[in-house]
């Protein structure tokens, strides 16, 4: 056993059952949550857990990290700000309660991830978690999704932890879906074709998979077969329309020449943004597609103001910028957002 384990055992506190069973609920829903209502049926669990019981530490790590799904990376369903203090807030409340829970250090990892911009701090997290916990699954997997290409690109012990996360809990949907991007991060799109079509047939009800297949069509250049593959993904989620999967969408029929269906998609967006919040960069990327690029550019300006979390994983084959890095307005935006995120030293740059 570690020092942190044997400190651990010798210590004992009385928990409410109530608020062990909430909390646990809470983590199971949010350790397999893909939709918005997952992410918001977990924080309702962990609110009503820290309400009975404010000093209860993992029901507050689980607040912090719910919280922040809801704007993280891929999802982005409402405006960073928005949760960013709340989150923060909750996770570090956590850490104060019991400074070594895994639990609370991997919450405070992913919200530095792509919340603070600061890889440094995520780093440090992740590994503190994984070092109290070694068979914490959800933490090996988020941390190699991170080595992989969020934007560090430590490709081979990235994989390491995503075939440990696969061992320790071979049910979770993060396993196919971190798989696949894995190699899109490389900029290997054949290769996540063939491991997405594999994953496809075993589980055809994991929407992002067709999703991620789309952006792979993006990167061989045939948008008109990464539209169907966007439209397969939108039907499976359907009645649901997340501007993130909806977007990349519009991006594809504009590159493939149906010009018409691409402004819909901009209308539809338009529209969703009076009442709910969409992200400049998921504008950009259908004015991307239309060639609009003075109009693609003012929106990426406006993401990087807002943080949008999407940009701290835009690395050189991220599928909705192919076409804006050939503009040489792309070296003034991507040097601005360089310096806005924080790598530990020596890592090569993933820009």
């Amino acid at each position: 056993m570690t020092t942190q384990e044997q400190q651990r055992l010798t210590t004992s506190r009385k928990v409410d059952p109530e608020v062990y069973s909430t909390t646990l609920k809470g983590k199971f829903t949010l350790e397999n949550a893909t939709r918005e209502a997952h992410f918001r049926q977990a924080i309702a669990l962990f609110q009503t857990a820290v309400e009975r019981d404010p000093t209860y530490a993992p029901a507050w790590a689980g607040l912090g990290e719910s919280l922040w799904g809801l704007a993280a990376t891929g999802f982005e369903f409402v405006a960073p700000d928005e949760v960013r203090g709340k989150a923060t807030a909750a996770a570090e409340r956590a850490l104060e309660l019991d400074p070594h829970l895994a639990d609370a250090h991997k919450a405070r990892a992913v919200i530095a991830l792509d919340g603070d911009w600061d890889l440094m701090k995520a780093k440090a997290h992740f590994e503190e978690a994984i070092e109290l916990q070694p068979g914490y699954a959800a933490a090996h997997n988020s941390y190699g999704q991170m080595l992989s290409g969020l934007p560090l690109q430590e490709f081979a012990e990235g994989r390491k932890h995503l075939d440990r996360a696969r061992e320790l809990d071979p049910l979770s949907p993060w396993n196919d879906i971190n798989l696949v991007a894995w190699w899109l991060y490389q900029g290997r799109p054949e290769k996540a074709i063939e491991e997405a079509e594999r994953i496809r047939r075993r589980d055809p009800t994991n929407y992002v998979v067709p999703w991620q297949i789309g952006f792979a069509r993006l990167l061989l250049g045939q948008p008109a077969e990464a539209a169907w593959n966007f439209e397969a993904s939108l039907k499976i989620i359907a009645p649901d329309r997340p501007v993130p999967f909806v977007a990349p969408l519009g991006l594809a029929y504009g590159l493939s020449g149906r010009r018409s269906d691409a402004l819909k998609i901009l209308a539809e967006l338009e529209q969703e943004s009076k009442k709910h919040y969409v992200s400049p960069f998921y504008r950009a990327a259908v004015y991307t597609g239309l060639g609009k690029t003075d109009e693609a550019f003012l929106n990426l300006d406006r993401a990087l103001e807002k943080r949008s979390t999407i940009l701290a994983a835009l690395t050189r084959y991220d599928p909705h910028t192919v076409t804006l890095r050939r503009d040489p307005r792309w070296k003034s935006f991507i040097g601005r957002l360089r310096q806005e995120v924080r790598r530990p030293p020596g890592t090569p740059d993933p820009y």
